[in-house]
Parts: C-alpha cells; structure tokens; sequence
C-alpha cells in the first residue's frame, strides 16, 4: 500500500534510521548543553578566584609598604644614632645621608605601591576575560540544547513522513 504522498507507507530501515538519529541529535544537543554549563561555572569560578587574588595582592601591598616603612625608619634611627655618636651635629653630610635614606624609603614605597596596582589591574582583567568566556559558555550551552532539539525534531518528523 502506497503512503499518503505515493511512497513510504510502511516501518522500514529508513524510519528506524531517522528516530535514532533524532534521539542521538537530542542526547548530543543536551550532552553539550551539560558541558558548556560546566565549562560556564568553572569560568566563573575562575573569575571569583581572581577578583579574591587581586584583594589579596591589595592587603599584600599594603603589608610591604608597612614593613618597609619601618624599615626605612628603623634605618633612618640607626642613621640619627650613629652621627650623634660620632659626635656630629645634623647638619652638612648628616643631612645628605639622612636625605638619601629617606628618598631610598620612598623610591621603595613607590615600587611596591606601583607593583601592586599592576597586579591588582592583571588579576581584574583576568576576572573580566573569565567571566566573558563564562558569559559565552553559557550562552553555547543554551544553543546547543536548542540546536539538539530542533535538528532531533526534523528527523522525527522525517520518521514521521516515512509512514506516511
């Protein structure tokens, strides 16, 4: 018996060959809708470690301007300790070295001040790359169950036209 458009019209390898394709297009599409979703939170995970890391580097550098703050002065008493007891006024060479001490201390806190805003700018970029590549992982995911869907929905219908 001929089918409804003068073919088909019966259960054969054809129909059998569509449903299954159409079932591996919809486990395929939600197999990677499922990794992408991983792939989505592990970026975003990321991203978080790396907004934590750029506050850390923050604390870090303000530590080391503290230690090297009292290093400086540390230094500076020492330096002050010394010329009194050789017995010199603060005056003249005294002065020069105090001077220089104090420009080394602050040459020093500018470096790790500078140092630690690179850091902290590098670990915010590398939370805004991981948070777009989760932004993309998620939106893949989205098109892939879609994608599985759709394509798993023409072949039943193709099975569909087969028994007609």
């Amino acid at each position: 018996m001929a089918g409804l458009f003068g073919g088909g019209g019966g259960f054969g390898a054809g129909t059998v060959n569509d449903i299954a394709g159409a079932a591996s297009s919809i486990l395929t599409g939600k197999a990677t809708a499922a990794s992408d979703t991983a792939q989505a939170s592990a970026d975003f995970q990321e991203a978080q470690l790396y907004q934590q890391e750029g506050e850390f580097a923050g604390i870090s550098g303000k530590l080391q301007q503290a230690q090297q703050e009292r290093t400086y002065m540390m230094a500076a008493g020492a330096s002050q300790n010394e010329i009194a007891a050789g017995g010199f006024a603060n005056s003249g060479s005294a002065l020069d070295i105090m001077r220089s001490n104090a420009q080394q201390g602050g040459v020093a806190n500018a470096t790790i001040q500078e140092n630690t805003q690179v850091t902290q700018y590098i670990d915010t970029q590398e939370a805004w790359a991981a948070t777009q590549a989760g932004d993309a992982a998620q939106s893949a995911a989205s098109q892939a169950s879609s994608n599985g869907m759709i394509i798993g929905g023409i072949k039943l219908a193709a099975a569909a036209f087969t028994l007609l």
